[in-house]
């Protein structure tokens, strides 16, 4: 398949699932928003890997990897309770131990 094809078939998918990161980055994403983000990163995944398989050109294949990284990101990231934890021992459980 020609990459100009291929560029065409997809570029509405690239569009929605950077739209979608976007939105998880600022952390604006509802969870029924970003539902079906999994399943729409593995297809980016594809994408890339057939981007790179096919050999098309670095315009294509590095805004695909730059996508693919960002995904990854989101998907993996440590979501970290850190603030949720001081909150409860600054409301709770210090005012407890001072009495």
């Amino acid at each position: 398949m020609k990459q100009s094809l291929f560029e065409s078939r997809h570029q509405a998918q690239w569009q929605a699932f950077a739209e979608q990161l976007k939105q998880l980055e600022q952390g604006n994403a509802k969870a029924g928003d970003v539902a079906d983000f999994p399943h729409q990163y593995r297809r980016l995944c594809q994408h890339l890997a057939l981007a790179q398989e096919r050999g098309y050109s670095s315009y294509l294949v590095d805004p695909l990897q730059q996508l693919a990284l960002r995904g990854h990101q989101q998907l993996y990231r440590h979501r970290s309770q850190l603030g949720a934890n001081l909150l409860s021992f600054v409301l709770a459980d210090f005012p407890r131990l001072v009495r």
